[in-house]
């Protein structure tokens, strides 16, 4: 809940409507309200990816978009390798365009990043690197990358 409401108080802040759905029905029906908009951001809920009925959730959901949707991933640095393995094999089907990590100022682990990149074979669009937003999320620039690497924080 805590989630939506965050949301809700960046659509005031931006000026842009939001709409909020708990199903496959519930997003084709936002998608119909907001077909006047030119993008719709859709953040989904955080779902437990070992439980395959939430996999099968999201897919409904995924499976109503259209060529011009574009997914993003997001993951967390903090997550181990192994959970990793099972995440992405889990969502080894969806049509994945980039990737978004988070928690960089929560590691000196960064292996996982270069690990998925590899594997996915898709490009790093964002890095979060901290709690406020916008100030924290950044496109991905390899430097800084390199830097945390070399402690150069």
């Amino acid at each position: 809940m805590a989630a939506v409401e965050q949301l809700m108080t960046y659509s005031k802040i931006l000026n842009v409507p939001i709409e909020v759905a708990y199903s496959a029905d519930d997003y084709k029906q936002a998608l119909e309200k907001l077909s006047h908009v030119d993008i719709i951001f859709v953040d989904t809920a955080g779902r437990n990816y070992l439980v395959s009925d939430h996999v099968t959730a999201l897919e409904a959901i995924v499976n109503q978009t259209n060529e011009h949707t574009e997914y993003l991933l997001t993951l967390s640095l903090t997550t181990k390798e192994t959970d990793l393995d099972q995440l992405l094999e889990q969502f080894r089907d969806f049509p994945i365009h980039q990737l978004v990590f988070t928690k960089l100022d929560e590691t000196n682990t960064y292996g996982s990043l270069l690990n998925v990149t590899n594997e996915l074979n898709k490009p790093i669009a964002f890095i979060g690197n901290g709690q406020d937003v916008p100030e924290d999320l950044t496109m991905f620039d390899l430097s800084t990358i390199i830097k945390f690497m070399q402690k150069g924080r």
